[in-house]
């Protein structure tokens, strides 16, 4: 098998390595809301218009990645990044010779978050990730044979397609695949780290989604997010749960049985009070996700405002325990 080189390109430094490709394609992936779609292909275009031309002159390229910095973050504020997969390719010039080692580079235009599965059989569910081997390669050869290829958002939205028989892949999904786990088998600490920093990256993708109006979508990543949060700090506290135990449960285990939450000091009484408050907003949290989000088929959901209070609410939870658990080796 040829050798792949990937990157997610997100600023102008991660595209240096796949200039002065002997040609390049472009396929999108992501489909775009009207109101955002000329801003997108407009910023896609300023990225590719001088990529062809710019050969190995070092000036030309400092030139270049200097001139498409904007149009980068043009696509990352509005959740949309570019996968880029190079390898050495033998193409045909227009008198039909094949010209053999050619760098050719496929850039996927994908959302910043997000993951697929290509439609062919036994293939598994991947994230828009360079770390993962099996899914660069998937979407290379998929680039080369054309089959259609699905996208998801939120992983929710992969549960209600498959239910239980997930086709996770082991690298790039291990954390969804035990927290989408239907069965009660043990479950090791170091299978599943849904750390604070991946519910922060939640949220900050939560407020691209908000303002791009997508607020439902919003609300499904960081329930899915926090779900996972509370999940690890039980597993690291030695608390027991049931595999598909709700966040309201996961908190109130949390609160009951965790050194550092059951032993408040001398404000234990007046913070009782407060954690009681907080178990009520768990509650409405999990309302809202099934209520109000694309996790579920409804007729009404959330708008943005509301949407910003929810992540607002999250980023608050997260904060106290982290605060509250962090010393806990």
């Amino acid at each position: 098998m040829k050798k792949l080189q990937a990157a997610v390109i997100a600023t102008p430094t991660e595209m240096r390595p796949f200039i002065g490709s002997f040609g390049h394609y472009l396929v999108q992936l992501v489909s775009l809301e009207p109101s955002v779609e000329p801003k997108i292909r407009g910023a896609i275009d300023d990225v590719f218009q001088d990529f062809s031309y710019i050969g190995d002159d070092p000036d030309l390229t400092k030139c270049y990645l200097d001139g498409i910095s904007d149009a980068l973050g043009v696509l990352r504020s509005n959740g949309i990044a570019l996968l880029a997969i190079s390898a050495i390719e033998t193409v045909c010039n227009g008198e039909g010779q094949s010209i053999p080692n050619c760098q050719i580079t496929h850039f996927f235009v994908v959302p910043l978050f997000g993951y697929f599965q290509v439609q062919i059989e036994n293939a598994k569910i991947h994230r828009f990730t360079h770390a993962c081997e099996n899914a660069i390669l998937d979407l290379y050869r998929n680039s080369k044979s054309g089959n259609q290829v699905a996208l998801f958002l939120v992983p929710t939205a992969i549960q209600d397609k498959f239910y239980k028989n997930i086709p996770w892949c082991d690298v790039c999904c291990s954390n969804e695949r035990v927290l989408f786990s239907t069965t009660p088998a043990s479950v090791q600490l170091s299978e599943f780290q849904f750390t604070s920093d991946i519910v922060r990256l939640a949220i900050d993708d939560a407020d691209i989604l908000i303002k791009k109006g997508r607020p439902a979508n919003a609300v499904d990543r960081l329930h899915t997010a926090l779900h996972g949060y509370l999940k690890t700090e039980c597993l690291k506290g030695s608390i027991a749960f049931e595999p598909r135990a709700s966040i309201e449960v996961l908190f109130q285990l949390l609160r009951e049985q965790h050194p550092r939450l059951k032993n408040l000091g001398i404000h234990q009484e007046s913070m009782n009070k407060v954690l009681r408050s907080m178990a009520k907003i768990v509650n409405v949290i999990n309302s809202i996700r099934d209520q109000h989000s694309l996790a579920h088929p409804n007729d009404v959901l959330l708008d943005s405002a509301e949407a910003t209070l929810f992540a607002n609410s999250v980023r608050t939870l997260l904060q106290y325990l982290e605060n509250r658990l962090s010393s806990v080796s």
